[in-house]
């Protein structure tokens, strides 16, 4: 068994060769062993199951549905449903645990599980409870006591909730055009609707399902995957354009001119938005995150907090510090006020149309031009990917913690090394999800970006030879 696949976050590898028929159903066993211990109470014994549209989801989810029913637990199962509404449905229903079938952002040989187990998203070391437990011999099998409940309501109980707190503004939402890009995915079931129920002019792209993502892979965090979505903003002279990724957390955003808003600049306007309400409001953020955000948030009299990336980890920080905001570099946003916590591409578009449409401060304005209103632009790379494989990823960039010295710099560990000075920073980490090593740079000017990039050739070098940043 590939260890690698148990991740910081989620169970994640290619189907058929990682994750295995026979893996996947001794992780249903375990899983489903580990409800059963966590709760005495019968009626806790209960498991949400949804799955997104790829190739393998389907038959991932009839073994993986078959052998944790043997562990006892009631299923509830949702069928094809965007991770948002598998969430929604956890939450508004008040069930403890939860599994969505799901690659997420990666190509389509990609699948695994998101886990929610007694009300928690499960991460680091509760995914390596679970690989210590595949294959154990004394998971207690109760056969023919399992019940399976077919839920048929779940999506548009998600909608209405959503829409429901936004609608009495639907007048101002009528005057824009949305280009959405589903990415021939799940998101495809769910946004169009609710666009268009609020009353917006919607031109689809890519809502065919088809878990072969015949168009471009559902991933809003790679630009290449956003040239579509630019090209039909363009041409359809439409007011805005959104991406989702392959379950609909991830959100990707395209102005009316064709340009990509990089999503630590959207949750500037979020968290400007949300804090001209709830002073002292404490936002998260990843590693990968625009200096300018600690600046907004503390700006607009918020208390800005850096957390390593990850959707569970994230979600769990919240919890903890009772953050009312939160988002990541790769498209997610987390939202506890006025919404449930979790990360929801969806609600966050619906979200940043609704400041667009509804605050005063911008009104008559593009996205473009409330972007430069109050962002010190700054000179920033996008996510750069380099192949590293998943055995030797993390013990890559501890090497490169303890060899590199950076003089004079804040140094910055939580999540592989971040380091910044005045004008410039650059970060290295182990990506979570794929075999990738993962960076990215930005400098108050070309010069600056230039210079840690430049360091960061100099130190990372000493430990990765091979490595160009130049």
């Amino acid at each position: 068994m590939n260890q690698n696949i148990f991740r910081k976050y989620d169970i994640r590898g290619i189907y058929g060769l990682d994750l295995t028929d026979e893996i996947i159903e001794k992780i249903g066993y375990a899983i489903g062993s580990l409800i059963v211990e966590n709760n005495s109470d019968k009626s806790n014994q209960i498991v949400v199951i949804a799955r997104d549209v790829r190739i393998s989801s389907p038959i991932i989810s009839e073994i993986f549905i078959k052998s944790i029913c043997k562990t006892g637990v009631c299923i509830h199962d949702l069928g094809i449903q965007a991770t948002p509404v598998f969430y929604h449905y956890v939450k508004t229903n008040n069930i403890l645990n939860g599994i969505v079938i799901t690659g997420s952002h990666n190509s389509k040989d990609y699948n695994g599980f998101k886990l929610i187990i007694n009300g928690k998203s499960f991460c680091l070391d509760n995914i390596k409870d679970i690989y210590n437990s595949v294959g154990k011999k004394n998971i207690k099998l109760q056969s023919n006591q399992c019940n399976i409940k077919k839920i048929e309501t779940a999506n548009q109980k998600y909608c209405d909730d959503l829409l429901q707190r936004f609608t009495y503004k639907k007048n101002n939402f009528k005057n824009y055009k949305i280009v959405i890009d589903s990415g021939n995915s799940v998101a495809s079931l769910t946004a169009p609707k609710v666009f268009k129920d609020l009353g917006c002019d919607v031109i689809e792209l890519h809502s065919e399902i088809d878990g072969n993502f015949p168009n471009h892979n559902p991933d809003p965090s790679d630009l290449n995957n956003l040239q579509d979505l630019q090209k039909a903003v363009i041409n359809n002279n439409a007011d805005l354009g959104f991406a989702y990724d392959g379950d609909a957390d991830r959100l990707g955003v395209v102005t009316s001119d064709g340009n990509i808003i990089f999503a630590d600049i959207l949750l500037m306007i979020f968290a400007k938005e949300l804090l001209q309400k709830i002073k002292k409001a404490k936002i998260l953020y990843d590693v990968k995150c625009t200096d300018n955000l600690e600046k907004v948030i503390r700006q607009y009299g918020g208390e800005p907090i850096m957390c390593p990336t990850g959707h569970s980890i994230i979600k769990n920080k919240m919890r903890e510090t009772h953050a009312l905001l939160a988002g990541e570099m790769s498209g997610h946003f987390f939202f506890s006020h006025n919404w449930y916590g979790f990360d929801d591409a969806i609600y966050a578009s619906v979200k940043l149309l609704d400041i667009l449409a509804n605050n005063s401060e911008y009104e008559n304005l593009t996205l473009k031009e409330v972007v430069n209103k109050f962002y010190n632009k700054k000179i920033s790379t996008p996510e750069i990917s380099i192949y590293y494989p998943d055995s030797n990823k993390n013990i890559l960039i501890e090497n490169i913690i303890k060899n590199s010295k950076f003089e004079n710099a804040q140094i910055i560990t939580i999540d592989g090394l971040r380091v910044e000075y005045e004008d410039c920073w650059g970060v290295i980490r182990a990506s979570n999800t794929t075999p990738n090593i993962t960076l990215r740079f930005e400098g108050d000017n070309e010069q600056s970006l230039n210079k840690i990039k430049m360091l960061f050739q100099t130190e990372i070098s000493k430990t990765w030879p091979e490595i160009n940043l130049l």
